[in-house]
């Protein structure tokens, strides 16, 4: 009983936890013990979202996350912990590119989807960017963190991007049809 509840309780706080401010990392810290905890939590909440344009959404929202918490982990010098959100951030975006194919509804929401996804990529990138250009400073275990997470977006981002083109042309096949 006292497990549900604590299940019932995260998942409540959880959208709690979640406003905050949009360059700093919500919730627990892959530092923490509870990290894992926390991971476990969010994909739960994805099992438990039925639709698939919040699937997304939700994707789009976690990949931010481990973005941010991996430009934490690298300040604080703690790669190998920058590592661990480093590969749960590809595992973001592989689960964003897996999604975004299969959304279904009118030609309008899906275009607006995908505009949402394309942008928060974009801005993704952008941070992504920053953490390379501020390596002046860095020590060398830092620099081959940001190196590793570029090669993971680059990669991952690609992947979304061939995806994105994919669901426009069908988009594009649907409303000729």
């Amino acid at each position: 009983k006292e497990f549900v509840f604590a299940i019932f309780v995260l998942l409540v706080l959880q959208p709690l936890v979640m406003a905050h401010p949009d360059d700093e990392p919500r919730g627990v810290q892959p530092d923490s013990v509870l990290w894992g905890l926390d991971r476990a939590i969010e994909q739960l909440s994805l099992l438990l979202t039925f639709n698939s344009e919040k699937k997304v959404t939700k994707g789009l929202e976690i990949a931010h996350e481990r973005l941010l918490e991996v430009k934490v982990m690298i300040k604080g010098n703690k790669t190998k912990r920058a590592e661990l959100a480093i590969k749960e951030h590809k595992r973001a975006l592989d689960f964003i590119k897996d999604r975004v194919a299969g959304v279904a509804g009118s030609a309008n929401e899906e275009v607006e989807l995908l505009s949402d996804v394309e942008n928060e990529i974009s801005e993704q990138e952008l941070e992504v960017e920053e953490m390379r250009l501020g390596g002046a400073e860095l020590t060398d275990e830092q620099k081959t963190a940001i190196k590793n997470l570029i090669d993971v977006f680059d990669a991952g981002k690609e992947d979304i991007e061939i995806k994105i083109k994919f669901k426009h042309d069908q988009l594009k096949v649907r409303i000729k049809s």
